[in-house]
């Protein structure tokens, strides 16, 4: 695990500058920033999901 800790504290490191820029961007900054990081610019609404069928194998298990 002690192999580990410098990697880990790198990458908190990274993480940590990360929200300090992101705080510091005005809206056309972080538009290039989620651009660049490849997210869309627009929240994404999950499709919503219709409620499971039950399979005969299903029904037979509870039979």
């Amino acid at each position: 695990m002690e192999e580990d800790e410098p990697d880990l504290e790198t990458a908190l490191k990274v993480v940590a500058i990360m929200q300090t820029i992101t705080e510091d961007l005005d809206e056309s900054g972080k538009r290039a920033w989620r651009k660049m990081l490849g997210i869309s610019s627009k929240p994404a609404n999950s499709p919503k999901r219709s409620p499971k069928k039950k399979t005969e194998h299903q029904n037979s298990e509870r039979e």
